[in-house]
């Protein structure tokens, strides 16, 4: 018995031995298994940063060749731009004579046809300026100054016929400081004017209709004027004088800048002002006194 427990003291001491190894080397992997953990994130953060920095770059670039492409447009445009700076600049000095053409069409072409115009602007001022030698662009047309391509569409998609005398009566409507009288026996002018201001809240009003003072009424308040007001426009389509006399019965100026009216009986309107301009008011104002 004492050689069998002899040897199994010896077995336990080296299985101590040997666990005691196991347990050295079971730390010692442990440690490993943790580093390589600790690597393998290392691993996946720089991996993360690397496709960000390859991300960033490729953004720059793109920015980069967009702003090399743009740099190579502009640098084309710079050549287009200084010839813009210069024909702007002949132009300012022919400026006088072309204003003057087109602001002399507005005020007086108005009541006459079509080769009474081309008179008086041929045969009449053209000569006239260059005799006493006024810059001006060379075969100036008033509807040059007056109106452009883009307008002249938007007025026919509006109802405006596209022929020139339409066109130019369009454009001294549209360029005069005050309302325009119109006479229009095909009514395509009132046409092309209840479509051109109905955005702009058109109302029409006729004599004929009852109680129609009552809808001026409604009409002018006292922040807006009276008659073609900024906000509502009356149009009158006969006896436009008969029928404002019967609307505003009493035309008065008080001392201060502000004018008066009174709309038949009834409302007081302060601050009015005609549509035609504070001029015209004026005018108004001075002949009803």
């Amino acid at each position: 018995m004492a050689p069998k427990r002899a040897a199994l003291a010896e077995a336990n001491k080296k299985l101590e031995a040997a666990n005691k190894k196991l347990s050295g080397i079971r730390a010692e992997v442990k440690r490993l298994q943790d580093r390589v953990a600790l690597l393998e994130q290392s691993l996946m953060k720089a991996t993360e940063d690397k496709n960000a920095a390859m991300a960033q770059a490729e953004r720059t670039a793109r920015k980069a060749q967009i702003a090399e492409r743009l740099i190579n447009g502009l640098s084309g445009e710079n050549t287009r731009w200084g010839a813009e700076i210069k024909r702007l600049e002949v132009l300012e000095g022919k400026l006088v004579g072309d204003v003057l053409i087109a602001s002399a069409f507005v005020s007086y072409a108005g009541p006459f046809n079509m080769q009474f115009r081309q008179s008086l602007v041929n045969e009449k001022w053209l000569p006239d300026l260059i005799e006493r030698q006024i810059p001006m662009t060379q075969g100036i047309k008033p509807l040059d100054l007056l109106t452009d391509d883009a307008t002249k569409a938007k007025w026919a998609n509006e109802g405006l016929p596209t022929d020139p005398l339409s066109v130019e009566n369009g454009a001294i409507m549209s360029n005069a400081s005050r309302w325009a009288l119109m006479i229009d026996p095909q009514l395509q002018g009132i046409k092309w004017i209840i479509n051109k201001e109905q955005a702009n809240g058109l109302v029409i009003i006729q004599q004929s209709q009852p109680k129609y003072i009552d809808q001026v009424r409604a009409r002018c308040p006292a922040s807006c004027g009276c008659g073609c007001a900024a906000t509502d426009h009356l149009v009158l389509p006969s006896r436009p004088a008969t029928c404002l006399h019967s609307a505003v019965a009493d035309w008065r100026c008080s001392r201060s800048r502000s004018a008066v009216a009174v709309l038949g009986k009834g409302q007081r309107l302060t601050h009015c002002r005609a549509a035609a301009g504070d001029q015209l008011h004026r005018e108004r104002l001075a002949a009803a006194d």
